[in-house]
């Protein structure tokens, strides 16, 4: 009801969350999950809780006071995340289900696309879902003295999913080319565009 006018450093902020939130924190996921496994991509994201954490602590947003319970019981359920972000990530358990070629056919693509990485740049995938990780945090972080300021949070949203959307059609534009690529084949297409 009592919304602030939009100002210039508003959609500015809101522009920098959208680059930060949307723009990339889904691209650096795309791109690490290009080259990596996605097995692998969704089990990283656990970390981002205690990342978050960390990022606001050390900004000063949240207050972290040892001296008191909940103050301990954020440090130990910051490190119980690590450890279990950090079990899941790394711990290779027995393989439950390993389709076996047959002697006349070559293996399905299909299996491949499954979670099978092999011939993919796993250090540049890491380093991609590390970036997504951090963007991801830092959107969560960064939210806070904007919706201070400008506590209409249905419009933030909205400002930022717009700006995200320009910034990945700009993206797009750069990457894709081929103007065959932007032709609607289906109304099926264009429904999930608009969706």
């Amino acid at each position: 009801k009592d919304r602030p006018a939009i100002t210039l450093n508003f959609l500015l902020q809101f522009f920098l969350l959208a680059l930060v939130g949307i723009t990339a924190n889904q691209g650096f996921y795309l791109l690490g999950l290009d080259n990596t496994s996605p097995t692998f991509a969704s089990a990283i994201q656990n970390s981002v809780p205690a990342i978050t954490f960390l990022m606001a602590a050390l900004l000063r947003i949240e207050k972290v006071r040892l001296d008191r319970k909940d103050g301990i019981s954020k440090v130990i359920g910051t490190a119980l995340c690590v450890a279990g972000a950090s079990v899941i990530t790394l711990y290779q358990g027995p393989t439950i289900y390993s389709p076996r070629p047959s002697l006349n056919r070559p293996t399905p693509p299909m299996f491949v696309s499954l979670g099978d990485a092999n011939g993919k740049n796993w250090t540049l995938g890491c380093l991609f879902l590390i970036g997504h990780c951090l963007s991801w945090s830092g959107w969560l972080v960064l939210q806070a003295p904007v919706l201070k300021k400008y506590p209409a949070r249905l419009s933030v949203t909205s400002y930022t999913c717009f700006f995200g959307l320009i910034q990945f059609l700009v993206i797009a534009a750069v990457f894709e080319r081929d103007a065959q690529a932007w032709v609607f084949h289906s109304g099926g297409e264009l429904f999930t565009i608009l969706y």
